[in-house]
């Protein structure tokens, strides 16, 4: 499972933002404060995309080795 928050540069929550990993159909949209949760059995170094209306999209490589993550993203 992934976890985190998705905030902008002033800690401001995002709601509605979506959370990915890159080329799978895993992923999830944040929530009203801003948390998002998801289950991928995706392993190794993966991409996590974030995308919201209005902001520049980003790009994160990450690890996953099968166990919980926790990743907040500003």
């Amino acid at each position: 499972m992934i976890s985190g928050k998705v905030t902008d540069p002033k800690g401001l929550e995002i709601p509605g933002a979506n959370v990915t990993i890159k080329d799978s159909y895993d992923g999830a949209s944040s929530d009203d404060n801003g948390g998002y949760s998801f289950t991928t059995y995706e392993e190794g170094m993966q991409v996590l995309t974030v995308s919201y209306i209005g902001f520049e999209a980003y790009e994160d490589s990450i690890l996953l080795d099968g166990g919980e993550m926790v990743k907040d993203i500003v």
